[in-house]
């Protein structure tokens, strides 16, 4: 899988704590559902001041952000100031405010007077592909240590305090004694740390699993039966959906409510059933990556009957698992198709952001998402079908392309 992929822009947080260890670094060692602090592809550098972390820093994101959008997180326990006295900001917090947004049609920029929760540090980073972090060391995103001149360091890294280590970065080219069995780098060794960078992002895409789910849960109100179980193909579509989608996911659910009365053959199959209620496909896509959160899910509506092979397959060859999802889009809409789509685990904090927002359908948001999109020539290839009178015509075109 190729790892090469436009920049953006670079997104930078600025986080001031008291101490090294944070409330947020806490809870997420609780946390189950999730395996990363502020994004799936994070990469924290560790060392002491003038260890030189800062530099290779720099330099990483010069050359990295040519090919990915890049995020960047500065742990500062000294306190710091990014506003300037005198400007309209500075005198609106000085005079009381504890939160403001500035922004023109390229930049935004939030000041708080007070830390930001979990939720709004992670939903506010999700927007790059990878997410570089200067400190947390305690956390468990993977890191680099700088061993610096005085490796004064090496002495807590003996003392067992860290986990998650993938490489020392020193400013002597021989490594110390006290760091074989791990890879070592020059500081000036910038292909080096970069090569060993998108190996890691490369094991964990190859580590996270692609799912399957078939959207069955609709009432079918127009249809007065269950789309599910029409027959185009000499089968269920219910049955269709998950030979095709069992050729590219190591498995396959259907997203059903629990009261639903599926066929004999239908019933035995993997099912998950909605918790979240009247939401729509957003209900179903919801409750499956609360049952998997670290996986990603290929979603495929049941009243596709044109979907096929060819379809599926050039969406799963396109993925970007850097982004939140991949979708589809064709002439016939101006929004990317959401009932095609291969959603990463990252787009799960972006529904509920955006739900919190007020958007009661965010999957035809998705232009909004930062999503791969997918063009697709064939529109028809995406057409629902609803209704009897639209499913006859469906037979017939079918019957037509073979």
């Amino acid at each position: 899988m190729s790892l090469t992929f436009p920049v953006l822009k670079l997104i930078v947080i600025l986080i001031s704590t008291a101490g090294e260890t944070t409330d947020m670094e806490h809870e997420f060692r609780r946390e189950k559902g999730t395996d990363w602090l502020f994004h799936p592809f994070e990469f924290a550098f560790c060392g002491y001041s003038d260890s030189g972390k800062t530099t290779v820093l720099l330099d990483l994101i010069s050359d990295l952000s040519q090919e990915f959008k890049i995020g960047y997180v500065k742990h500062d326990v000294h306190g710091f100031q990014i506003d300037r006295e005198g400007k309209d900001t500075y005198r609106a917090m000085t005079n009381g405010a504890s939160s403001l947004l500035i922004n023109d049609h390229e930049h935004y920029a939030e000041i708080h007077s007070a830390q930001l929760s979990t939720i709004q540090q992670r939903t506010s980073l999700l927007d790059s592909d990878i997410l570089f972090i200067e400190g947390y060391k305690t956390s468990k995103a993977p890191k680099f240590i700088f061993t610096g001149r005085d490796r004064k360091i090496i002495k807590e890294f003996q003392e067992q305090r860290w986990s998650n280590i993938i490489g020392f970065v020193g400013m002597d080219k021989k490594a110390p004694e006290e760091t074989t069995g791990y890879p070592y780098f020059y500081c000036k060794d910038i292909p080096g740390i970069k090569k060993r960078i998108l190996l890691k992002i490369s094991e964990k895409i190859q580590s996270t699993r692609l799912y399957g789910l078939i959207l069955t849960g609709g009432r079918s109100s127009r249809m007065n039966r269950e789309k599910c179980l029409l027959n185009y193909h000499g089968v269920t579509q219910l049955e269709y959906c998950y030979d095709l989608l069992s050729r590219s996911c190591d498995k396959v659910f259907i997203s059903n409510r629990q009261e639903q009365d599926l066929n004999r053959r239908c019933r035995d199959l993997p099912q998950i059933h909605d918790r979240f209620l009247e939401m729509g496909p957003l209900g179903g896509i919801m409750t499956a990556m609360f049952e998997y959160p670290r996986v990603a899910w290929f979603v495929l509506g049941c009243d596709m009957p044109f979907a096929d092979l060819e379809v599926l397959t050039k969406l799963t060859r396109e993925r970007d698992p850097l982004k939140t999802a991949t979708a589809y889009v064709h002439d016939n809409k101006n929004y990317p198709e959401p009932l095609c789509t291969i959603y990463e685990p990252k787009i799960l904090p972006w529904f509920f952001q955006s739900l919190g927002a007020g958007h009661v359908w965010p999957i035809k948001d998705l232009s909004h998402a930062r999503v791969k999109t997918v063009f697709i020539s064939d529109g028809q290839k995406l057409k629902s079908v609803n209704t009897p009178e639209e499913y006859r015509k469906a037979l017939k075109s079918l019957k037509n392309r073979v």
